[in-house]
């Protein structure tokens, strides 16, 4: 127990150059987990235990936390060496969206303010819950408030747009009007167009099952002609009975003109 505070406490005190301090964070985290399943505090005590920890690492590394300590203090490119070193290492989005505003903080610098950065805090917590409510407006306005977005916010914006295109496409291809799918498949290969343009794509593509949208467009393409063609021998048919109808109430009239004469 000890132990466990001691590296926590001078996790806490760190200054972001102190990465010997921070180093014990992963220690301090496997030690956490042991008394907390042995049962060593209340659960009160080990929730604030907890809290602790995730408000320093994000339940990710001491490396992230190292970040995370030069990141709060506007030292961007020391933030996103470690944040890219622990994103490649372990794969996941959510780390690389955070690489992602690290990067924009190294590019833009003195222009990287305090409304900015909550902009773009939002527009992750958005993309993380595909919080579809939100989004639009949150893409929409970075790009009224940055029209020329550096490179790593594009990113973000373009996986945003990603979502966007594919929040069209899926409700387009699922009516049953015909004439909606050719905007659905329209809508499927602007999606793999930005999904093309962001670093992370392929891990997203991983994540959401987007690996092949342009096959989805061609699918609804070979449908919609099928369809087409179904609707064409539909039509010729009842014009052909329609036509068979016609002509054999003329026989019978004339039939009928016989008999009676």
């Amino acid at each position: 127990i000890d132990e466990f505070k001691q590296l926590l406490q001078e996790a806490e005190n760190a200054r972001p150059e102190e990465s010997e301090r921070l180093a014990g964070l992963d220690r301090a985290i496997v030690l956490f987990d042991v008394l907390r399943r042995n049962k060593v505090w209340d659960d009160d005590i080990a929730r604030r235990y907890e809290d602790r920890l995730e408000k320093l690492t994000s339940n990710v590394s001491a490396e992230w936390a190292s970040g995370k300590k030069f990141f709060a203090a506007d030292q961007f490119t020391e933030a996103a060496a470690r944040w890219e070193r622990v994103a490649n290492e372990r794969g996941e989005l959510a780390l690389w969206r955070w690489l992602m505003v690290a990067r924009a903080g190294e590019q833009m610098r003195a222009q990287f303010t305090d409304s900015l950065r909550k902009m773009l805090t939002e527009l992750l917590q958005a993309l993380e819950g595909q919080v579809m409510t939100v989004l639009p407006n949150r893409v929409r306005n970075l790009r009224e408030a940055f029209p020329n977005p550096v490179k790593p916010i594009d990113y973000l914006l373009g996986e945003g747009e990603v979502l966007l295109a594919l929040e069209d496409a899926d409700k387009a291809a699922r009516s049953d009007r015909v004439e909606t799918w050719p905007a659905a498949a329209r809508a499927y290969r602007e999606a793999a167009r930005w999904l093309a343009g962001v670093p992370y794509g392929a891990l997203l593509a991983a994540e959401y099952g987007w690996q092949d949208l342009e096959g989805k467009a061609k699918d609804l393409e070979t449908h919609q002609e099928r369809q087409k063609n179904l609707q064409e021998r539909q039509e010729r048919l009842r014009q052909q009975l329609a036509a068979n109808f016609a002509e054999g109430l003329y026989t019978l009239e004339q039939d009928l003109k016989l008999d009676t004469s």
